[in-house]
């Protein structure tokens, strides 16, 4: 290889190393500027500031000392740079054992709050069993002002009985069991070929706020409304076409 080839390829690397840097340090301020500056929006992953705060200070003395010492390959160097990716794997390492025992002890609290109620387990199981007939039968999850009170009424149980039935046989509340069947209703209604506004929509399936529909359909789809509307006309004209 000539010396003009080498001094190219330097060139060349020099420019990528440079633009990585600078696009990793571009992504990592803009995730520290949105947990500076909304807070309470990202409080779910408030904790990767320190974490990321650290990593920066790690590449920031890594590429001075590689600039200064000329030597990326040089122990101290790879030593700051793979720290700061260790502290980060087990930062988010501690965050999910924290997590964990945070569910399973609200688990075992539930559990022997539940256990202390008296209602038995077959009778919790007929209880779902009932309340599942009620909404995939019935339909009564259409109607938008439903209450703990009318569903209680209707299965002739206390209503403390359904919230714990629910609780220990399904691992969900009144209001997700409910706000559940009521985004599959407005599924199968837009892949039925709905075409009215979202607003409509939303009332058609037994809700009776668009902000409530939104959130419980983006949470259980994973998508907007809108998104799950073109993503599955897309699916089937993909479909259509094959």
């Amino acid at each position: 290889m000539s010396t003009f080839d080498e001094s190219l390829l330097k060139v060349y690397q020099d420019v990528v190393l440079i633009s990585i840097v600078i696009s990793t340090f571009g992504y990592l301020g803009y995730i520290l500027f949105c947990f500076f500056k909304h807070p309470k929006k990202y409080a779910a992953t408030a904790w990767l500031k320190y974490p990321i705060i650290y990593l920066i200070s790690v590449f920031i003395i890594s590429f001075i000392y590689a600039s200064i010492s000329g030597n990326s390959d040089d122990f101290i160097f790879r030593y700051f740079a793979y720290s700061g990716f260790v502290y980060i794997a087990l930062s988010i390492l501690r965050h999910y054992v924290k997590n964990s025992r945070a569910v399973v002890a609200e688990k075992r609290i539930t559990t022997a709050k539940y256990e202390r109620s008296g209602l038995k387990k077959e009778l919790a199981s007929e209880i779902v069993h009932r309340l599942t007939s009620l909404m995939e039968k019935d339909r009564v999850y259409l109607n938008a002002e439903l209450k703990l009170d009318e569903l209680a009424e209707l299965l002739e149980n206390p209503k403390h009985h359904i919230t714990e039935a629910l609780n220990t046989e399904l691992n969900k509340n009144f209001y997700h069991f409910v706000n559940e069947y009521r985004v599959k209703e407005a599924q199968h209604q837009l892949e039925q070929g709905f075409e009215d506004s979202i607003i409509q929509l939303a009332y058609a399936s037994g809700f009776n706020s668009k902000t409530t529909f939104n959130t419980y359909f983006k949470k259980f789809t994973g998508q907007t409304p809108n998104e799950y509307r073109s993503n599955f006309l897309l699916k089937m004209n993909l479909s259509n076409q094959g």
